[in-house]
């Protein structure tokens, strides 16, 4: 017996220019953890979006361990859920 499973491709992970979109941050400031990608380097790190500046320019900055600038991220999947936890 088959059975299929439907989903939305949009609904898939996907890469995600910086350029394009920037992750959702938290309260602190902190967005939630991530894969990058820098060169072609594969990392996890988090994005911290400074608060506006004197000018009104908003900032950030990545924390990972990338030497060379992300220029891509995408979500982690959701973790596996355990029926006997």
């Amino acid at each position: 017996m088959r059975k299929y499973v439907y989903f939305h491709v949009e609904d898939l992970p996907h890469w995600i220019p910086v350029t394009e979109r920037l992750p959702d941050r938290y309260w602190d400031g902190f967005s939630k953890i991530v894969v990058v990608t820098a060169g072609n380097a594969f990392s996890v790190g988090r994005y911290y979006k400074c608060p506006l500046d004197d000018e009104g320019q908003e900032g950030g900055r990545w924390y990972t361990e990338a030497t060379m600038p992300v220029t891509y991220w995408m979500p982690l999947p959701e973790p596996p859920r355990c029926e006997a936890c």
